[in-house]
């Protein structure tokens, strides 16, 4: 049974009593808990909590959205925080919420406040039926929502770029070339292939290495990053990748 059957089954099935209530209203919430589990995708558990305040309360349960968090996240290799995000829609502080995360994923952690527009991404979290409150989040819908929102940012930041080690290569010469880099915030960086370090800048949200071509950047399936231009590429390395 998929979760668009389970789903369909809720919205369509008929009224029982004279409490407009359906059948499935009726069922405690330990037995609705197991329905909403069949639901694997977060945007059916938003269709689902706004049918009803009993519904709503049933898919904002922690356990729910922690299973959903942790099939999001395991392929990934770099998970951003965003703090801003999390600060809006939940009262966790953000020791709590890092040390939280840090028992559920073997990705890389990345805890920043990121300035990017948010509202569009968020909005999809915040349907809502009549009198129920829109922005009440449970702790791991609130993980989801950030790490969700983040997502689709394409445009990394100084704080990433320095907060990250990167791998360097030639386009042309691959292996020869390979080495590490690391970005610092005085705008210089280090790198194996040279003794002395040398500047780069940052604008426009472009990177720029001492006089060459400025590199886009990209984000990878697995949430690492990316920067190249014709001549050369940068990728963001996992901390166990140094080794």
């Amino acid at each position: 049974m998929n979760s668009e059957t389970v789903l369909h089954g809720i919205i369509q099935n008929p009224i029982s009593n004279g409490n407009n209530e359906s059948h499935l209203d009726i069922l405690p919430d330990c037995v609705k808990l197991l329905v909403a589990h069949y639901l694997n995708h977060p945007l059916d558990l938003i269709k689902l909590s706004i049918i009803n305040k009993k519904w709503n309360k049933v898919c904002h349960y922690n356990g729910l959205w922690r299973t959903l968090c942790v099939n999001y996240w395991k392929d990934k290799s770099l998970i951003t925080l965003d703090l801003k995000i999390l600060a809006l829609c939940s009262t966790i502080s953000e020791t709590v919420a890092i040390q939280e995360l840090s028992r559920v994923t073997r990705s890389q952690l990345l805890p920043l406040k990121i300035n990017v527009s948010y509202q569009q991404p968020v909005k999809l979290f915040t349907q809502t039926a009549q009198g129920i409150e829109s922005c009440c989040f449970s702790k791991w819908k609130s993980f989801y929502v950030c790490t969700f929102v983040d997502s689709k940012r394409s445009q990394i930041t100084v704080d990433e770029l320095c907060a990250l080690n990167w791998h360097f290569s030639f386009k042309k010469w691959p292996i020869i070339s390979s080495t590490t880099v690391k970005f610092f915030k005085d705008f210089t960086l280090e790198t194996d292939l040279l003794g002395d370090r040398i500047t780069w800048n940052f604008t426009n949200g472009k990177v720029t290495v001492y006089s060459q071509e400025p590199l886009n950047s990209f984000r990878n399936p697995d949430w690492s990053w990316r920067l190249e231009n014709s001549m050369v590429v940068y990728t963001s390395l996992k901390d166990t990748q140094l080794a």
